[in-house]
């Protein structure tokens, strides 16, 4: 689910998408999309909500009705998404990570080949990582691959938490949730060191 002000966003795994007014309990609107998914990942931005589901489905919908927007297709389904001036990036259970444009456009597409957990768009690039604790990096206008693959400090990493920026000059580097607590990981090129107090820079 997702909190607005005074209404709720709530998914159910029969493929509805719907908003509750919190002051009432009482359904604003609801939308049934078709497909059965028992997870979905939400997003807000503007007059929109974004949404993706491993039912195998990305759509936009009016937030303040719950029209469809556009709708498009991902065969094995999504485990991720992140909003960016108005392009919606979504990582998938398959490894493709994809950015859609405004009009429900594909802009790029990129294989990672295995299970993207997490994405976070922030500077111009596409940071994500898999279940393994492993990620990379894409400039966010070409989709093209930015250095080689980075890893955290260990396995199983569930989400990007936030991004920061080293004050050195390094560039852009990563706070990574897993079953451990928060790490970070360093994507950056040339990365700056963890343990590096300088390295934990502006949160971006």
């Amino acid at each position: 689910f997702e909190a607005l002000e005074h209404m709720l966003l709530e998914a159910c795994a029969r493929g509805e998408l719907v908003q509750i007014d919190t002051r009432t309990g009482r359904p604003v609107w609801r939308a049934d999309h078709g497909e059965r998914a028992n997870a979905w990942t939400l997003a807000v931005s503007g007059p929109f909500v974004y949404a993706a589901h491993s039912g195998g489905a990305a759509l936009k919908v009016l937030k303040a009705t719950g029209e469809t927007v556009w709708k498009h297709p991902l065969p094995c389904g999504a485990k991720c998404i992140c909003v960016k001036a108005g392009d919606l990036y979504v990582g998938c259970a398959d490894g493709v990570v994809k950015r859609i444009g405004p009009a429900g456009e594909v802009r790029w597409e990129h294989d990672f080949d295995t299970d993207v957990t997490s994405i976070l768009v922030v500077d111009g690039q596409v940071h994500f990582v898999d279940i393994f604790g492993y990620g990379a990096t894409l400039d966010a206008e070409t989709g093209r691959r930015v250095g080689g693959l980075w890893t955290c400090m260990s396995s199983h990493a569930t989400r990007l938490c936030r991004a920061v920026r080293s004050a050195t000059g390094g560039g852009t580097s990563c706070v990574v949730q897993s079953v451990y607590g928060c790490e970070p990981c360093c994507p950056a090129s040339p990365a700056c060191d963890p343990d590096d107090p300088e390295c934990e820079g502006v949160v971006v």
